[in-house]
């Protein structure tokens, strides 16, 4: 996984530079699109839970929350994105390949789970449009006051994964809209429980945590 991260990030930092010394045959607006912006919104996430043998079988923990986040360029078309995200889950479901789903909320409890990322961006500015996507590195932290798989007790999970991000926006003078869902796959799964923490090896199952976004975008 460490090697594939470092693949991602090379193969960005390689296209954008490439990009950046020849940009012919793009309507680009360096005004408009190379831009530092801060970002605050509502998003909706959620972790899906996937039966590695059968992926019809998957559980989601799933709420609203929200999103800030800041862009920063280094190089023109290539930044880093850094974002935040503050979930509120209300949901737990149970999906089965025959097509029955089992609502558990009643009786389940997942105060909040808090998402950070780090990613490394290629910028295509568009006239007022912009559009981003890019990989890095996350790390979420999900707090259960009665955890679904280690009943009993509070427990805190540790998530280590690659996200995976895409965005449009479209800006006028200083302020836009932007809206963009970030893709994390988990290869790290930690659980702290009883003031122990220990990393949770040969699960049954895959971690994913997709969220979707929608958010206003101040540029700087």
């Amino acid at each position: 996984m460490k090697k594939f991260v470092l693949t991602v990030l090379a193969a960005l930092l390689i296209t954008g530079t490439a990009f950046a010394g020849s940009n012919s045959g793009f309507n680009v607006n360096l005004a408009s699109g190379n831009s530092n912006t801060f970002d605050i919104g509502a998003c909706y996430g959620t972790i899906s839970y996937v039966n590695k043998n059968n992926s019809g079988n998957h559980t989601d923990v799933s709420g609203w929350g929200f999103v800030v986040g800041e862009y920063e360029k280094f190089i023109p078309f290539m930044g880093v994105q850094t974002s935040a995200f503050f979930i509120f889950p209300k949901e737990l479901k149970q999906y089965h390949s025959s097509g029955y789903v089992s609502n558990l909320s009643d009786s389940y409890n997942s105060p909040v789970f808090m998402s950070f990322e780090a990613m490394l961006m290629l910028d295509f500015p568009i006239t007022i449009f912009n559009i981003k996507a890019g990989a890095g590195i996350a790390y979420t932290l999900h707090y259960e006051s009665d955890s679904y798989y280690y009943t009993g007790s509070d427990a805190i999970n540790h998530y280590f994964a690659v996200p995976v991000s895409i965005s449009a926006s479209a800006t006028i003078g200083g302020l836009g809209i932007k809206a963009g869902c970030d893709f994390q796959f988990v290869f790290s799964n930690y659980i702290t429980q009883n003031n122990k923490t220990e990393e949770l090896r040969h699960l049954s199952y895959d971690t994913f945590i997709v969220l979707p976004y929608v958010c206003a975008t101040i540029r700087f």
